[in-house]
């Protein structure tokens, strides 16, 4: 009965969806790759006219306590869908009960 209540495998879907979103919040900051190219052009007698390229690799620094505070949200984002899917298995419990309850009272 609870494995294929829709209300719960909504729920459930929640839960995983926090989940992910610890693990997001943990990841680190990507790495950035530059690449250009193009003609640089003589301006004086002694400049060099061509083709000219360049490649840059940079990667932002984060601050700790931003990245912990975001990793402690998404923890307490996941803590309260958890308590949601508490609550949704009890509700759905709750009225299992109650449907039972009247069917054995109309007999």
């Amino acid at each position: 009965m609870l494995a294929n209540n829709p209300r719960l495998r909504g729920a459930r879907e929640q839960n995983r969806a926090a989940a992910a979103g610890v693990v997001s919040a943990s990841a680190l900051l990507n790495p950035e790759i530059e690449i250009t190219t193009g003609n640089q052009a003589a301006r004086s007698l002694t400049g060099t006219p061509g083709a000219t390229r360049s490649v840059g690799l940079s990667m932002r620094l984060e601050n700790p306590a931003l990245r912990n505070a975001r990793i402690a949200g998404a923890g307490h984002t996941s803590d309260a869908v958890l308590a949601g899917y508490a609550m949704a298995v009890n509700d759905v419990l709750a009225e299992a009960r109650q449907r039972l309850f009247e069917l054995a009272l109309a007999r």
